[in-house]
């Protein structure tokens, strides 16, 4: 399941957060800070991107030209089989919409059981759940 995968995916990330060869980036910060986000990857990756380039950057880190691109980002095109089918998308890319996109108090209940038996730092929850501000070891 998706959300065991997640969760322990986080619980062995969580310490590294703040070495320096680490980036943990949040959905929703990114919503919020599309170039401030974009900006940290870039400087992260030793990357100045030069004012000619900057415009084109910010477009295709974009949600809008992933999605008209969205072939090459599809689940499908990362494994050997299909995993989803062609065009599917995960979620509509916004914040905040999880109900929109299928999300279900039972489906909520078995995410928040796998990150309970999985990550057992609730500060390491609370930002999974809502982003912010990585905290200091």
């Amino acid at each position: 399941m998706l959300s065991a995968f997640f969760s322990s995916f986080l619980s062995a990330w969580w310490p590294l957060r703040n070495k320096p060869n680490v980036l943990m980036l949040h959905f929703n910060d990114m919503k919020k800070d599309h170039e401030g986000t974009v900006q940290k990857i870039a400087a992260h990756c030793g990357f100045t991107p030069t004012a000619e380039q900057w415009p084109k950057v910010m477009e295709y880190t974009s949600f809008k030209w992933m999605k008209e691109h969205s072939v090459a980002f599809e689940a499908a095109n990362l494994a050997p089989v299909p995993v989803m089918a062609e065009g599917t998308m995960i979620r509509k890319g916004e914040s905040g919409k999880a109900n929109e996109d299928g999300m279900t108090p039972e489906i909520s209940a078995v995410i928040r059981a796998h990150m309970d038996k999985y990550v057992d730092d609730p500060v390491a929850v609370a930002w999974a759940y809502a982003g912010g501000p990585i905290p200091a070891d």
